[in-house]
């Protein structure tokens, strides 16, 4: 859609084609460090 709104080499378009690739990817290892982090701090509480 920002590509049809704002043209092929606007910033909204590239923002909108990048960011869900950065973005991503970064939010799965935050889930991955969060089970381990869970991990950790259970096994430290028993």
């Amino acid at each position: 859609m920002a590509i049809a709104t704002f043209g092929v080499t606007s910033g909204q378009a590239l923002s909108g084609v990048v960011g869900p690739l950065i973005e991503v990817p970064v939010l799965v290892a935050l889930v991955y460090v969060s089970l381990a982090w869970r991990r950790k701090f259970a096994a430290a509480a028993q």
